[in-house]
């Protein structure tokens, strides 16, 4: 009986200690992975696989920014030239579910740039629904409704809540607010895998131009617009230069494919992660296209004085990419992200598009002002984010180990640019940059985002000369995300 004690004691020793040192390692274990929370889902079956699924996300900005010269608020030069502000950059509500092996859907309801100059108690609208059937399991889906199932690059399609800065590039959602409902138009998709190769496909009947608060202004006779509308406000431009035409729209086609050499990515729904933070290891090579039928038009001068001709043309986007991103050091938690594209735009004759996302100020935003007057590059926080030409884009962001701030969670610093040639500025470079930090309190649930951002102003001295830069101007946002 004394031996059996000893041996009891000795072992309930050793127990002890190896629970306490599986304790550490657990809880060590606990830390490395990613801190994120559990989705909120409710099971339809017993072993989960059927489910329903609730999102949410809400992104606050408060901004200084150095508004481009020639910046109005509310028709006033007066406290425009450096504006701070208070906005609303994104509010979503998402509802999704597996109801079958084979069968699922996707709704979303949401708003975007809320800000001081936006109209009084700004309604949320349907931004997706969509369903689709699984044909063949993992090879061929099959679906249609209102969404994004775009190209020609990842981030035509991007998941908002997961970019590792403040926002994403933006230039990528080639149409968005023109011919389209923030990117989304009314489509037929077809998805899936084959083996490696993730693919997307599908044609949408683009909205009408007129439809939007962005709408071209027609011509006499309303048979095409003269001009150009950027995302603010509603100037014509002269002749010569594409818009979009406001005739019944061609169908459009778009597609992403992408090879995927590690992990693989869900293709549940069309928009694409911007970082893991590490849960995965994610190394994929991409490329697309963009195209719809005389979705362009402009104004053309004839022999015949004081006769002009309407000249129709394509909508083509082409683009390669590629995307790493994939923890660096386990134990520690730290991940590099890295991202590179090209894009080739054919929008037509010397289209151009300034564009402020979110912009504080509602004056001096027109793509290349009123007709018979010089170009001018855009009020408030705008430059020219999309033409016909070719863009290069880049970001970079490392993270740093788990807990770097203990229970306030680490930080991920980051760089990116945009980098243009376009035929109406003589394919003179034009060239943004962002830096900035994000504060990951608990991964992208709960995040803080600080950027800087720097960009160029173009002018032109007289109609019809070629712009050039002649200054460079900053915008610095604070931004705080909250999402489940």
């Amino acid at each position: 009986m004394k031996k059996a004690g000893i041996i009891l004691i000795m072992f309930l020793s050793i127990y002890t200690g190896f629970a306490q040192d599986t304790a550490k390692v657990m809880k060590e274990k606990k830390v490395l992975k990613p801190d994120i929370l559990k989705p909120l889902k409710i099971s339809l079956n017993e072993d989960g696989s059927h489910y329903i699924q609730f999102t949410g996300l809400v992104q606050a900005w408060c901004r200084w920014d150095q508004s481009n010269p020639g910046s109005t608020i509310n028709q006033s030069s007066s406290g425009a030239n450096n504006t701070w502000d208070v906005s609303l950059r994104r509010v979503r509500f998402q509802t999704l579910g597996q109801l079958t092996d084979r069968t699922f859907f996707y709704v979303q309801y949401g708003l975007n740039n809320n800000n001081y100059l936006s109209e009084r108690k700004y309604g949320f609208f349907l931004m997706d629904a969509i369903g689709d059937y699984e044909f063949i399991k993992k090879y061929l889906a099959i679906g249609g409704g209102l969404s994004a199932w775009n190209g020609p690059l990842r981030f035509s399609s991007p998941a908002v809540a997961s970019f590792m800065g403040m926002d994403g590039p933006i230039y990528q959602q080639t149409t968005n607010d023109l011919n389209s409902q923030f990117a989304r138009q009314f489509q037929v998709y077809a998805k899936g895998n084959i083996k490696k190769l993730a693919y997307r496909v599908s044609v949408s009947k683009p909205f009408i131009t007129n439809s939007t608060v962005n709408a071209p202004v027609n011509i006499s006779g309303g048979q095409a617009p003269v001009g150009s509308v950027d995302g603010a406000s509603g100037n014509n431009m002269q002749n010569n230069f594409a818009t979009f035409s406001s005739h019944a729209p061609n169908p459009q086609f778009n597609s992403y494919f992408q090879y995927e050499f590690f992990d693989s990515e869900t293709n549940k729904v069309p928009y694409k992660t911007g970082t893991y933070l590490g849960a995965k290891r994610v190394f994929n090579i991409g490329g697309g296209i963009q195209y719809q039928k005389n979705a362009m038009c402009w104004s053309q001068a004839t022999a015949t004085p004081g006769v002009n001709q309407i000249v129709y043309h394509q909508l083509l986007t082409a683009g390669v990419d590629v995307f790493y991103d994939a923890p660096v050091n386990k134990e520690k938690g730290t991940a590099l992200s890295v991202y590179a594209a090209y894009m080739y735009s054919d929008f037509g004759q010397n289209y151009i598009r300034n564009l402020g996302v979110n912009n504080p100020t509602d004056g001096g935003q027109g793509y290349s002002g009123v007709t018979g007057k010089a170009y001018s590059g855009g009020g408030g926080s705008a430059f020219a984010m999309n033409g016909t030409g070719h863009t290069a884009s880049a970001q970079i962001g490392y993270k740093l180990k788990n807990d770097l701030l203990g229970e306030h969670g680490t930080l991920m610093p980051y760089v990116m640019t945009q980098i243009s040639g376009f035929q109406y500025f003589d394919y003179k470079p034009m060239a943004v940059f962002d830096a900035g930090i994000t504060w990951l309190v608990k991964g992208h649930n709960s995040k803080f985002s600080l950027d800087y951002q720097n960009r160029p102003y173009f002018s032109a001295s007289a109609i019809g000369a070629t712009p050039t830069q002649t200054e460079r101007r900053g915008m610095c946002v604070l931004q705080y995300q909250v999402s489940f």
